[in-house]
């Protein structure tokens, strides 16, 4: 190993140990508990509806998750917060699905009829009444999807190209909303949607100092640049990473429906590691300590023809392993 190579690696776990404070910083921060209470009412609020999606749905169960939760509620508004969120609403529509699945079952008991008391002193509080499905369980039907809709969506799929020549035109703003509106369908761990998006226009690449730089050229074609980062503070410690999973699942969905929206993508290959390059961006963009970028992805018009990588895929044998015990 080469002196080179030494430093690389000494910058790395340097890169990893600032990481590491980072995450500790935020865990800890009075700044960001707010943030964090309201991940914590929608955990509970997934776990209340996991709970009523089960085969054999226990009766009764669940009674810490509500008290948590009021607790929860309690703290944070008293660091002013208010109540009429999506995060606390849904729980209240949770809280009102448990109680008539009680209700439909015929079953109280001391336990469920606490809970109805925190719901009516909730309600009281927020002034709620529900009305629509924010929180709770759905009855889906099995979908049997026709051989033209399963080939249309495999068409999608496999015409997803990472693009580098898009049109010299403006990429429509409401073709974008619905792209990235129909991306945020896709699941996240405990449904706490730590996603988040900046996008960038192509008449301010310029103050985002280099981070086009080696990418070829072809930025300059680019419409605009979308910066997926996820927010930490939503998650418990023992959760670290998962910010960047349900980020990159996002990202993933986003690029699949920037294809149906006929908007061309290519992902921005960049280190996730919080450097000085990204600090500074992260600074221009106003985009909060607690948020760690995930990935940098840039869009644009497609031309009616363009040239891409042909990128050939593995075979599934030399991707896929179905384990089997047995043997």
């Amino acid at each position: 190993m080469n002196i080179k190579e030494i430093i690389k690696d000494l910058q790395c776990f340097c890169l990893d140990l600032e990481s590491f404070w980072r995450i500790f910083r935020i865990e800890h921060s009075a700044k960001f508990r707010k943030t964090k209470l309201l991940g914590e009412i929608i955990r509970n609020t997934h776990s209340i509806e996991k709970g009523l999606s089960l085969k054999d749905v226990r009766l009764g169960f669940g009674l810490a998750k509500f008290r948590d939760t009021n607790k929860v509620i309690e703290e944070y508004v008293s660091l002013g917060g208010i109540l009429q969120v999506d995060q606390i609403l849904m729980f209240m529509d949770a809280m009102k699905g448990y109680l008539d699945f009680h209700d439909e079952k015929n079953f109280t008991n001391k336990d469920v009829e606490e809970v109805a008391r925190l719901y009516e002193s909730l309600c009281k509080k927020v002034h709620f009444k529900a009305v629509g499905k924010l929180g709770g369980v759905l009855k889906i039907s099995k979908r049997q999807y026709s051989r033209e809709q399963k080939d249309l969506l495999a068409e999608v799929f496999i015409n997803r190209h990472s693009v580098r020549d898009f049109a010299n035109t403006p990429v429509n703003e409401e073709c974008l909303r619905n792209a990235i509106e129909l991306a945020m369908h896709c699941p996240s761990a405990c449904n706490r949607q730590c996603q988040r998006l900046y996008i960038v226009d192509r008449k301010d690449f310029h103050k985002i100092d280099g981070w086009l730089n080696g990418t070829g050229g072809f930025g300059e074609s680019l419409g605009k640049l979308l910066f997926v980062t996820a927010n930490m503070s939503v998650y418990r410690r023992y959760e670290m990473l998962q910010w960047v999973v349900t980020g990159s699942i996002f990202a993933a969905y986003l690029s699949l429906a920037l294809e149906i929206f006929n908007i061309g993508s290519c992902f921005v290959q960049r280190p996730i590691l919080p450097n000085k390059k990204w600090r500074n961006m992260a600074s221009k963009l106003n985009i909060p300590e607690d948020e760690q970028i995930v990935c940098c992805i840039g869009i644009g018009n497609l031309k009616e023809t363009y040239t891409v990588p042909v990128s050939h895929r593995l075979p599934l044998d030399e991707i896929v392993t179905f384990v089997d015990f047995k043997k």
